[in-house]
């Protein structure tokens, strides 16, 4: 009788393989890779906050620059639309205004009364031979803006803000001062600026 010699099972001829070390690799290559996504979503973030601040800084610089614009514009207008040989008169000059389309965009009309942008009434009165123009519900993180370049626009004489008289030679100082501290939970309440323009007696 012949005898089949011995076969080994032929998954025994395989090497044996190990997952330990490919395991530990792939987990410290994965770890790696969490902490690359992490930094780049850090700087993702900053950059997001960074842009963020300037579109503030933007549209703050933006709503005050409008501001300015727009009494610069209704003081224009009351010269050519307001005045005749007597003069400004004394009365309130809104409605004359309004009725001849002078209005700035932005502001709405309402029953004799103009609002800005901030809900604050802008009033316009004759002086006879001058108007002021007044500014109200102002805030003061705008004001420095707004009175700086009304001061040096050439159309007003001089403003008050506040009550501080403030001419085109008047230094950053007194602005701030006047507008007062917008970071200050004593001093950040809103602020009024009347424009004198025209002949002053």
């Amino acid at each position: 009788m012949k005898t089949k010699p011995n076969v080994l099972p032929a998954h025994n001829d395989c090497p044996q393989t190990t997952t330990t070390g490919n395991s530990r690799r792939r987990k410290a290559h994965r770890g790696i890779e969490m902490l690359s996504a992490m930094g780049w979503w850090s700087y993702a973030i900053i950059i997001v906050v960074c842009v963020l601040g300037m579109l503030f800084g933007l549209y703050i610089f933006g709503r005050s620059g409008s501001e300015a614009s727009n009494l610069t514009q209704l003081a224009t207008a009351t010269q050519r639309a307001a005045r005749t040989q007597a003069g400004f008169g004394t009365a309130n000059l809104n409605t004359v205004l309004y009725n001849a389309g002078q209005i700035p965009n932005g502001w709405t009309y309402n029953s004799g009364t103009i609002y800005n942008q901030w809900n604050g009434t802008v009033t316009v009165t004759g002086k006879t031979s001058y108007f002021t123009i007044t500014d109200t519900g102002i805030p003061s993180s705008e004001c420095i803006s707004i009175a700086q370049t009304l001061a040096a626009g050439g159309v007003a004489n001089y403003l008050t803000v506040g009550g501080t008289k403030i001419t085109p030679a008047s230094d950053i100082a007194t602005i701030n001062t006047a507008c007062g501290n917008a970071n200050s939970s004593v001093n950040s309440t809103t602020k009024t600026i009347v424009m004198y323009v025209g002949a002053l007696q």
